[in-house]
């Protein structure tokens, strides 16, 4: 199979102008959150519960929900849609048996690998990807039947952690516009990278009008934690 993709930025997929990789578009904004709380704005709540997410009770309680979700019956639509194309996304993303038929030439993903990775967002308010594609001449028949001279396989999406983003930027009428991440360079050196919506999938739980930051599950359980976690610490130091 013949790949015909160059590289971007040392992965191989599907760009947008590669000029806004630099920097998000001069009329974006920055999305602010509406959380009151200063300790619980994003990118303090990324630390706060995450802390939060590893008490003993919180953490039973957070996996038995994100559990229940793994476990739903998950299956492909298949209302109105072609053989071929089914057998397609079955190729680029596999569920439950057909996992053992994602990955062929090293692309597709397996639905609950993805899943587990994109429920972050449950405790964290949000959880982001960038989809990394590699694309190809039609070749086998299976191709030919989508009757496209090029085939875009989806090679894997690609997490990028939320302790990394510096913020999210937003359109004017509230959009997503993308993400800006901080990422190291081969020097050691550190830079911001714009990924505009184009090439990102971004999960956000309870998102409310522009803020796409959401809001954890965790929230209203905080000042409880809160208080209990000073309490043990001051009986903590009491002790010594």
């Amino acid at each position: 199979m013949e790949d015909i993709t160059q590289p971007i930025g040392g992965r191989v997929g599907l760009a947008a102008d590669p000029l806004r990789l630099a920097g998000p578009p001069t009329s974006s904004h920055v999305a602010v959150p509406l959380e009151t709380n200063p300790d619980l704005r994003f990118p303090e709540s990324i630390t706060e519960f995450s802390r939060m997410a590893t008490n003993g009770k919180v953490g039973s309680i957070l996996r038995a929900i994100v559990l229940q979700i793994r476990k739903a019956p998950w299956s492909y639509g298949k209302d109105g849609v072609r053989p071929e194309v089914l057998d397609f996304v079955k190729r680029n993303i596999a569920l439950g048996s057909d996992a053992s038929r994602a990955r062929p030439r090293h692309q597709g993903i397996i639905f609950d690998e993805h899943l587990r990775e994109s429920l972050s967002m449950v405790h964290l308010g949000f959880s982001a990807f960038e989809p990394l594609y590699t694309i190809v001449r039609a070749r086998t028949d299976e191709e030919l039947r989508l009757n496209m001279p090029y085939i875009a396989y989806l090679r894997k999406l690609d997490a990028r952690d939320a302790t990394s983003i510096r913020e999210i930027n937003v359109d004017e009428d509230g959009g997503l516009a993308g993400i800006t991440q901080r990422v190291q360079l081969k020097d050691g050196s550190e830079e911001d990278r714009f990924i505009p919506v184009e090439r990102l999938l971004l999960y956000t739980n309870e998102r409310r009008g522009a803020d796409w930051y959401g809001r954890s599950i965790l929230r209203e359980a905080y000042m409880d934690y809160y208080l209990k976690d000073q309490l043990v610490r001051i009986n903590a130091m009491g002790l010594e």
